[in-house]
């Protein structure tokens, strides 16, 4: 099978192919280094790093002067297709309105409402009523993954396609992990810390932002719109990229020093 061709209908470029695939071989290396044994040049290696670490297929090291690893090939490869389905997911829920719109001669326009709330308890409630609205995919960003109500409908709703980031892992709430990824559900850590993500189907979304003075305080915003929505995914494909798999392995080491 052509690797290249393959990475290629994944949306990546000949120079970066290149370049991935040097830095697998090589595990850790600066750009010099990169540039020599995948043969791209050196006026373009620092962009073609930075765009690979971007995608989310490579991991830039705070060292001087910089080094480079590549993430694993398989989680590659998992994040890049899951990109590509999210972006024909959304095709075809525009599908119809860009129909309707051409027969009768017109521009489709993305209807658009927003909601805002404050507080905790608010939060939680328009969190869960968009999981529960869900008929397709839900994605979501959370902190740790312990509301009671969220755990009954990620058990309840296996058909709906799931994607789970939590900001930590630890002794609270390391059962409930366990039990989510027997149940075939993905979850990863992210260190995006500010902000809190739900994506139900590609008709609603929300983004909570806690208080930093005040964790118990929240602002949370609610998203009723195409457009805006598209954008939110875009947001989360990013970072689900980023994230690290959480796997049983990671479970047995919490549980171990507890």
């Amino acid at each position: 099978m052509d690797i290249d061709l393959y990475l290629q209908k994944l949306g990546l470029s000949i120079y970066q192919i290149k370049a991935y695939k040097a830095l697998v071989e090589l595990k850790l290396a600066r750009a010099g280094a990169i540039s020599a044994k995948s043969k791209v040049p050196q006026s373009k290696i620092y962009g073609v790093l930075d765009s690979l670490a971007e995608k989310g297929l490579i991991n830039i090291m705070p060292s001087k002067p910089k080094e480079y690893t590549a993430i694993e090939p398989h989680i590659v490869i998992e994040n890049l297709i899951s990109s590509k389905k999210d972006a024909i997911s959304v095709l075809e829920s525009e599908k119809e309105l860009v129909l309707k719109a051409m027969n009768l001669g017109i521009e489709p326009k993305d209807e658009f409402a927003i909601e805002v709330f404050f507080g905790r308890d608010q939060h939680i409630k328009i969190g869960l009523d968009i999981l529960r609205s869900s008929k397709k995919e839900c994605m979501m960003l959370l902190r740790s993954l312990r509301s009671r109500g969220l755990i009954d409908i990620l058990s309840i709703n296996k058909k709906i396609k799931m994607k789970v980031m939590i900001q930590m892992l630890n002794e609270e709430n390391v059962d409930i992990i366990e039990k989510v990824i027997k149940a075939g559900i993905p979850i990863k850590i992210s260190n995006a810390r500010r902000f809190k993500i739900i994506l139900a189907d590609n008709d609603l979304s929300y983004i909570c932002i806690p208080n930093p003075k005040d964790f118990s305080s929240y602002f949370t915003v609610k998203f009723n719109g195409q457009e805006f929505n598209k954008a939110m995914r875009e947001l989360y494909s990013g970072l689900w990229a980023k994230a690290k798999l959480v796997t049983m392995k990671d479970i047995q080491q919490v549980k171990a020093k507890h």
